[in-house]
């Protein structure tokens, strides 16, 4: 499917949102005083954030699918299922804004860790045998390390802000 198949709005629509995508990429930090890209700190908080929130929501989205699709349970069953990932999220953001604030362990220690979780979780899940219709237990277990491994990065990248910024640089 070329170009001259495509109608002359989709065309025009493609064209304005490729160029207000370059325009925010190559444009945007100069427009403002304060540009996180050339802060290396706020530049590699927003990586994480980003390489973080990608695959929890991709897990949110697919695993459901998968109880539906693999193993044939109802929607309602698979977002009980999701209950292990949904739940252990919000306690590891307890636990890591535990350990920043009150221990004072540097956040490098937090985050190492929540990638480390996270990375082992998303790993062994997507390891599990598709060809088995039947619910393994061990899912369970995949998805409380990947939510404390999501819990863990998404919270102290959120806690890092006021250590890596400047106040000048922050909002009133």
């Amino acid at each position: 499917m070329g170009k001259e198949n495509l109608p002359e709005k989709q065309r025009l629509r493609a064209h304005v949102s490729l160029e207000t995508c370059l325009q925010q990429i190559y444009l945007g930090p100069a427009l403002v005083s304060f540009s996180p890209a050339s802060h290396n700190r706020v530049a590699n908080s927003d990586r994480n954030a980003f390489l973080t929130g990608f695959p929890f929501m991709s897990a949110i989205i697919t695993i459901p699918q998968r109880y539906q699709v693999v193993n044939g349970t109802t929607a309602v069953d698979a977002g009980i299922r999701m209950l292990p990932l949904l739940l252990c999220s919000p306690i590891a953001t307890v636990l890591a804004s535990l350990l920043l604030s009150k221990l004072r362990l540097p956040p490098l220690y937090v985050l190492l860790a929540g990638c480390s979780l996270q990375t082992l979780g998303v790993g062994l899940f997507s390891s599990l045998d598709s060809s088995n219709l039947d619910v393994s237990p061990s899912q369970y277990g995949f998805q409380i390390i990947m939510g404390c491994g999501f819990g863990l990065n998404l919270s102290t990248v959120l806690m890092m802000v006021p250590l890596v910024v400047n106040q000048k640089d922050m909002g009133e």
